[in-house]
């Protein structure tokens, strides 16, 4: 017993070793490739200081100054224990290489504890997907949103009403898109209810066979169930037995198990009722409906195109076309189990096309979904059969068919190896550990406490974040917070930081945006002339990264 429990650990074990050793080579430098991974960072050290930040000082000139919740705050919780000792950076990056090995791990779990042959092979797919593989390994929450997701999956399969209770209320403690358990819930519910009517519908067709004959005096007749027709019922009776359905019994027991969770984390909340507003913007308007069409915004909220989006991402695609064809082929085989994977990938394929950023959830439930859909298929596939048929192939039609294996495992390798050298060139690149600490560390001991720092670019400020809480800044983590909170204000800031204002610079720093100093990037250095040449603004630090003036 003890031998078989050790071999049953030591899967997982390895598959965590591998994933963890393979993300930490990937990600081994002093960067990050994405600037909120400061501010995640700096906001573990304030709490492990301060506990729960309740208020957001730092941004003057968005919503986040007066509306601020911190919406990952389970998320900082789990950075704690690696930015205590040792450098924070390297302990926030040495825990995103862990989240992301974490995530594959579940991912096998979950496919296990569901007997889906060959689940090691389907999470090694995962490591082979480059904006997946990416995305993951950024420092941010979704990676534990994934985790979560998956978990609360399991919980809905097995009708576990408590479980599915108590991960709704901490989902919503650990990320702002804490609807998507909600989604979960309903898509599972909906493919349950549809399985249980049809089946219902089915019984009720025999029933009407089997009355039917014995009026007549005839001899039973005894249907298989899979010639069973339904019995045909009008729209109406449909979506009049759907909601009793729905809403009965198990179906209704999680629901509200998920409901409640989550609204007893959303009201018993150290942030109500504010945090009602926070959600309203953060997840409605900038995560569902978002302003990309009219201001910038990041990169990550912007959708991919169709054939970058294939191109970029070639075998989960080559997995899910056989998963479709087996689906589709073997529909009758499927169970809500695989139903409800399908419309999960679907749902966030959709959401992909909209927002990138929702590939890192795309992908993995992609790969479970065509585990569970070919799991299902080949349980009733006779492989002997086919091994009889190929054995009576020709010479000439094996060796094409064994060039045709062939080729697809040189494709696989190759595109596996381009996306992995892509993903690790992008995770290595980007922002540098130490970029604007001097200027940070200049600000901080030669401007007033609190003083405001006009920046040029709202992605500076993570980085300005964590090496200076001293200062206030202007706009940082979404222009969207500062567009919604003076429209108006956002176009001058824009205006200024592009180049199209040049008119009484001076003035309107000072009046408009209160700042007594203006930061700005060397990238910028055109732009940036504008404030060397006008009058009332004098230079104060420079250094190979940014301009720091005064003004007058």
């Amino acid at each position: 017993m003890n031998n078989f429990f050790f071999k049953y650990k030591l899967n997982y074990i390895l598959l965590f070793l591998i994933a963890f050793f393979f993300f930490f080579w990937l990600q081994n430098s002093q960067t990050f490739a994405d600037p909120d991974s400061f501010y995640h960072a700096k906001m573990a050290l304030l709490m492990k200081d301060q506990g729960i930040i309740q208020n957001f000082p730092w941004l003057q000139f968005t919503t986040l100054k007066n509306l601020y919740i911190d919406h990952h705050l389970l998320y900082h919780v789990f950075l704690i224990p690696f930015v205590i000792f040792g450098d924070p950076l390297f302990g926030t990056k040495l825990a995103s290489v862990l989240f992301a090995a974490l995530l594959i791990t579940v991912v096998h779990w979950f496919l296990k504890s569901f007997k889906i042959k060959g689940s090691i092979f389907y999470c090694l797919s995962l490591l082979l997907i480059n904006p997946f593989i990416f995305r993951i390994n950024l420092a941010k929450a979704p990676v534990w949103s994934s985790i979560f997701l998956i978990i609360a999956l399991s919980f809905l399969f097995r009708r576990k009403i408590w479980p599915l209770f108590f991960i709704s209320i901490f989902y919503v403690w650990l990320y702002g898109g804490w609807p998507l358990m909600l989604a979960f819930t309903v898509i599972f519910l909906v493919v349950n209810t549809i399985n249980d009517l049809w089946h219902e519908l089915n019984q009720r067709s025999l029933d009407l066979v089997i009355e039917n004959n014995i009026i007549d005096g005839q001899e039973i007749i005894l249907i298989k169930s899979e010639e069973r027709i339904p019995a045909a019922i009008g729209f109406r009776e449909f979506i009049v037995l759907f909601l009793a359905r729905f809403f009965s019994g198990i179906n209704l027991k999680l629901l509200v198990a998920n409901i409640s969770g989550l609204l007893a984390s959303l009201i018993v909340n150290p942030y109500f009722p504010k945090n009602l507003f926070f959600y309203w913007e953060q997840t409605i308007k900038i995560g569902l409906i978002n302003a990309q069409n009219t201001i910038s915004v990041g990169a990550e909220w912007y959708p991919y195109k169709l054939f970058d989006f294939v191109s970029g991402a070639n075998l989960i695609f080559i997995l899910l076309l056989l998963a479709l064809t087996m689906f589709i082929v073997g529909y009758k085989k499927q169970n809500i189990y695989s139903w409800t994977l399908f419309f999960i990938s679907l749902f966030f394929f959709i959401f992909t096309l909209k927002s990138r950023r929702n590939v890192e959830y795309f992908v993995p439930f992609v790969v479970i979904f065509s585990a569970f859909a070919l799991n299902n298929f080949f349980h009733y596939v006779d492989f002997y059969e086919y091994w009889s048929w190929f054995k009576k192939l020709s010479r000439i039609k094996k060796f094409l068919s064994f060039v045709l294996v062939l080729y697809m495992v040189i494709a696989i390798v190759f595109i596996s190896e381009r996306d992995i050298i892509s993903a690790r060139k992008d995770l290595t690149g980007g922002f540098a550990w130490g970029k604007m600490e001097k200027a940070g560390q200049w600000l901080a001991s030669n401007t007033p406490k609190d003083s405001i720092i006009f920046h040029n670019n709202w992605d500076e400020f993570p980085l300005l974040f964590y090496y200076n809480t001293h200062n206030f800044y202007i706009v940082g983590l979404d222009p969207t917070f500062m567009y919604d909170y003076n429209k108006e204000l956002y176009w001058e800031w824009y205006n200024i930081v592009v180049g199209k204002d040049k008119e009484n610079l001076n003035q309107k720093v000072k009046s408009d945006f209160k700042a007594s100093y203006v930061l700005w990037a060397t990238e910028r250095t055109k732009v940036e002339d504008s404030f060397a040449k006008s009058f009332g603004f004098k230079i104060l630090y420079s250094d190979d990264e940014v301009k720091i003036y005064q003004v007058l």
